[in-house]
């Protein structure tokens, strides 16, 4: 059968067709669950609650390793080990060297690209609208920026 969407499928049901509704929904791929880096790491630790809910959200507030180092320097019980195991799992999302960079690569080109249809007959100069009329060029960036990773 082809694929169907969760609410293609609801949609069905409402129209009674419920066992076909749910024969579909039983072969669609079932999603990965989130798996969060930091909690099996202050689980095995023995961390106190409040300690382990303050580096929670210190973790997940920080966008790079970089900053969650800053954040547990003031955590000065916290075994070093703690800290080590909760750097190095912030430090396998952090993006790559240079990310900035090339993301003010693509907003200037799109910005170029503002230029060509910039009349007000064609719209204006958004540059959302201006990368939204370019699919193809836009799709290339984002596949570039993909593959750099």
């Amino acid at each position: 059968m082809s694929e169907y969407s969760k609410r293609e499928t609801d949609y069905m049901r409402g129209q009674g067709h419920r066992q076909l509704a749910d024969e579909i929904d039983a072969q669609q791929p079932q999603l990965e669950r989130y798996q969060d880096p930091a909690e099996p790491i202050l689980r095995a630790h023995g961390i106190d609650a409040d300690t382990a809910a303050s580096l929670w959200d210190d973790f997940h507030n920080s966008r790079t390793s970089a900053g969650l180092m800053t954040k547990l320097e003031k955590y000065s019980d916290l075994p070093a080990a703690v800290k080590h195991e909760l750097f190095v799992s912030k430090q396998k999302g952090d993006p790559a060297p240079g990310w900035l960079e090339r993301v003010d690569k693509v907003i200037g080109a799109i910005e170029s690209m503002k230029g060509l249809a910039a009349s007000p007959a064609r719209g204006g100069t958004s540059s959302l609208k201006v990368a939204e009329s370019h699919p193809t060029v836009l799709q290339a960036l984002m596949d570039a920026h993909k593959h750099e990773k």
